[in-house]
């Protein structure tokens, strides 16, 4: 049956579980993946209680595509738990306010009483939000029934219906309860179809929730139980069906806080520098990262922190994490007076580059060097005494091309002029 429903709504409602999903307000999710924790990120994580009170969780046969659950199987139905599980206080309460509450079950039997979720009440009695009872094994189709009992001063509202047959009763079920006492109402779902609506007399209570047994232990549940959750507020039916077709969730890893590997660099005039940051911790969920420059015209920085040189100053760059806004920065400070190095070309070293008086060129038989301005206009012109040097006294400071022709080609390289 688990997987004839999810099977059947899959196609139609990937786009609408994802969507759903992200709207909805969470209280707890619990997945069982190894743990009790609460993946909400709320910090309501479960307590183990009963006689041998040490979690158990297993794979084989669990939901599909949902991982780990917690089993139950070591509990005898209708009897003293040996392991159920109870949230914090304070954060139910079955007076006030509208909730839904969530999860997968799997039966190993199908007799007694055994309890899914219910919670202790200020009066001493319990309210049973959704527990299964078999009436006996003599009938055609065994009497599953799901029920909704609410202990107050006086009255008690027992709401009992037919969910199961014995074809499918042991295999996974997803179970919803829509919880709205303003209303006096109470709403069961059975695998994403709503089986109940009752009229309900609601006791205020903060007392726990309880998985798997009545807070005294009794009327265990014999199965397992997998992805719990509680939402503020009464889910639709097509948002039960999303929760119950959703894939499991993990917990989100909040950033701490992000360092680069470097606080000051000198770069010249078009070089480039890679900065690295390393955001904290190293499991964060969102490591994405936005990079900025406070001065463009100094040094530019790109979405992957690699940072140019444009003009002679100082800019800081400043990386700064896209969950929880956290900076860090670096000084980089542009050179121009060393903007171009010495440069190796085609065969040919020219030195020293920067360069006062006189310019050398080695490689080979050169027949002329032309030396041109930044506009492309020659300013120097020499076919004779090259191998002794070039004398750069005469023209002014600044940026210059020089062309070399030889034996071997020619080659173009960038001269600073000092």
């Amino acid at each position: 049956m688990k997987k004839f429903y999810r099977l059947l709504s899959a196609m139609l409602l990937v786009f609408v579980a994802l969507n759903v999903q992200a709207q909805l307000d969470t209280v707890f999710y619990y997945n069982f993946n190894e743990t009790l924790a609460d993946f909400s990120s709320n910090g309501n994580d479960l307590t183990a209680v009963g006689s041998d009170a040490n979690p158990v969780y297993g794979d084989t046969d669990g939901v599909a595509g949902k991982g780990k659950y917690l089993d139950l199987s070591g509990n005898t139905n209708n009897a003293i738990a040996n392991l159920f599980v109870k949230t914090p206080a304070e954060i139910f309460n079955q007076g006030s306010g509208t909730y839904t509450i969530a999860g997968w079950v799997k039966l190993n039997v199908l007799e007694g009483r055994m309890n899914f979720v219910n919670q202790d009440t200020h009066t001493g009695a319990s309210q049973y939000l959704m527990k299964w009872y078999a009436a006996g094994a003599s009938k055609p189709w065994l009497s599953g029934k799901i029920s909704n009992y609410i202990a107050g001063t006086d009255t008690t509202i027992n709401a009992w219906f037919h969910v199961i047959s014995p074809a499918d009763s042991l295999d996974w079920h997803h179970f919803a309860v829509t919880v709205d006492p303003g209303n006096n109402s109470i709403e069961h779902y059975w695998d994403g179809e709503l089986k109940n609506t009752s009229a309900a007399l609601f006791t205020e209570s903060t007392e726990p929730l309880n998985f798997g047994a009545l807070p005294d232990s009794s009327e265990a549940l014999n199965g397992a139980l997998d992805e719990l959750y509680l939402f503020r507020g009464i889910l639709t039916a097509e948002e039960i069906v999303s929760v119950m077709n959703s894939g499991e969730q993990t917990i989100p890893v909040s950033v701490t806080g992000v360092e680069l590997d470097q606080t000051t660099a000198t770069i010249d005039v078009d070089a480039t520098l890679q900065l690295t940051a390393t955001v904290s911790p190293a499991d964060a969920s969102d490591k994405s990262l936005t990079w900025s420059s406070s001065a463009d015209a100094i040094a530019t920085v790109n979405s992957s922190g690699l940072v140019t040189g444009v003009a002679e100053g100082t800019a800081t760059i400043t990386v700064t994490t896209n969950d929880g806004d956290f900076p860090a920065s670096a000084v980089v400070t542009v050179n121009a007076a060393t903007a171009i190095k010495a440069v190796t070309a085609d065969n040919f070293t020219v030195y020293p580059n920067p360069v006062k008086e006189n310019l050398f060129i080695d490689g080979g038989n050169i027949h002329s060097a032309t030396l041109y301005s930044i506009t492309g206009s020659a300013v120097m012109y020499i076919e004779d005494g090259i191998s002794e040097g070039i004398d750069v006294t005469s023209i002014k400071s600044g940026i210059y091309f020089l062309k070399i022709s030889a034996d071997k080609g020619t080659a173009v390289t960038k001269i600073l002029k000092e």
